[in-house]
């Protein structure tokens, strides 16, 4: 004769209160990995823009600064214009306000942008030299980082002034 086992006690298995508490729990966590991850994608962007427009504005400054310490006469027709002179040649540096770039043009060569196509760099000059005894230029650089979107995330900018002395000319 066979006989079947009596169950002793509790049943094997989950009950369905149980499955619940458990895919509410495990929900929780997997949100809760998701938004950190997420923020540190969002932290590791901001970061990169951070330094891309850092390193566009400092590319842009050191070339200022070279080409007009090595100037022997320094020309700022207008404030989005500067004009250096070297032995017969001219250097001129342009800020295209509509194309927020700024080129750099040896005599008759093409120009050449100093900015890349993701960070827009605007900016002044401006001629603050002391009557005859020296040739001195004040550049205000302003660089953006181009976020067609709008995400917060990409919103990025910096800003430098400072003042170069043409040394060529002593």
């Amino acid at each position: 004769m066979n006989t079947l086992p009596q169950p002793s006690g509790r049943p094997s298995g989950f009950t369905l209160l149980e499955l619940m508490i458990y895919i509410g729990i495990v929900g929780m966590i997997l949100t809760s990995i998701s938004y950190l991850t997420l923020d540190i994608i969002g932290g590791q962007v901001s970061i990169e823009t951070e330094l891309e427009v850092n390193q566009n504005l400092r590319f842009a400054s050191r070339q200022l600064e070279r080409d007009i310490r090595a100037a022997e006469s320094i020309s700022v027709p207008s404030s989005d214009t500067l004009v250096l002179s070297f032995s017969g040649i001219e250097l001129t540096y342009f800020f295209n306000a509509s194309a927020l770039q700024l080129t750099r043009q040896t005599g008759g060569e093409p120009a050449v942008e100093l900015n890349t196509p993701t960070v827009g760099l605007t900016g002044s000059f401006t001629d603050i030299s002391y009557e005859s005894r020296t040739e001195t230029v004040q550049v205000v650089l302003t660089a953006v980082y181009l976020n067609p979107d709008g995400l917060r995330d990409f919103d990025a900018s910096s800003e430098l002034n400072f003042s170069i002395e043409a040394r060529a000319r002593r």
